[in-house]
């Protein structure tokens, strides 16, 4: 009877183990799962905060004084105001001459800077001249300077590069920031933080291209000069 007992005893014994066995395999298998879920979200949040910076896409129109950014994939980012040519918003206390005649009037696009023997400015140059260009993401010059003289490089295109020859302009356009001196020809957003706002999207950003067109809607115009008329 005793040795009954006892087997009885070692029987239950065993299911027992058996079955508390079983609860800690499957609790084993619920954290390994649970780790490896949590780590292939960790890696997937690493590749993306290692992937490689994507393109952007900026499109500048003169007459209504207007900059997008958009991604490579179509993906509106950032508008802004911002003026091209005739001093360009040329510093609040600037005694510099400006030319609201010029500034993003598209029938300008002929007029270039004039200086005097003294280097100041006697006539202002009209805004920037239709066509492609690319740019780089790195921002060049000094934001710890009394003005933000930072500013981002444009490179324009075969094509672009001779319509500014045949305009008698040249070249060396830019984005850059209100300053005292004004602005012949580069994109300067109206307020600062717009330009902070771009310059962040373009040092971050794996450089790209800008399009600039005459107006938004595409309109014809008649300014009497071949070359402006036949630009897009």
């Amino acid at each position: 009877m005793l040795v009954l007992m006892l087997a009885d005893f070692s029987a239950i014994c065993i299911i027992k183990a058996f079955h508390l066995f079983s609860f800690w395999f499957s609790l084993l298998n619920i954290t390994t799962t649970a780790s490896n879920h949590f780590s292939s979200v960790k890696n997937i949040r690493n590749q993306d905060l290692n992937a490689k910076a994507i393109k952007l896409r900026l499109y500048y129109y003169i007459q209504e004084g207007e900059i997008d950014v958009y991604s490579i994939k179509n993906i509106f980012l950032y508008n802004c105001f911002a003026a091209s040519g005739g001093g360009a918003y040329a510093g609040k206390n600037s005694s510099v001459l400006v030319s609201e005649d010029s500034r993003n009037n598209v029938c300008h696009l002929n007029i270039s800077t004039v200086f005097n023997k003294n280097n100041e400015i006697l006539v202002r140059g009209g805004p920037i001249v239709p066509g492609e260009y690319t740019f780089e993401s790195n921002v060049l010059g000094d934001v710890s300077s009394i003005s933000d003289n930072r500013y981002v490089s444009l490179s324009p295109n075969i094509k672009t590069r001779k319509n500014i020859k045949l305009l008698g302009r040249k070249g060396g356009f830019r984005i850059h920031c209100r300053g005292g001196h004004g602005s012949d020809g580069c994109i300067v957003p109206q307020k600062r933080e717009d330009f902070w706002k771009i310059l962040d999207y373009i040092s971050k950003s794996d450089g790209g291209t800008l399009t600039v067109k005459k107006s938004r809607d595409g309109m014809e115009w008649s300014c009497g000069n071949p070359i402006i008329d036949n630009m897009d």
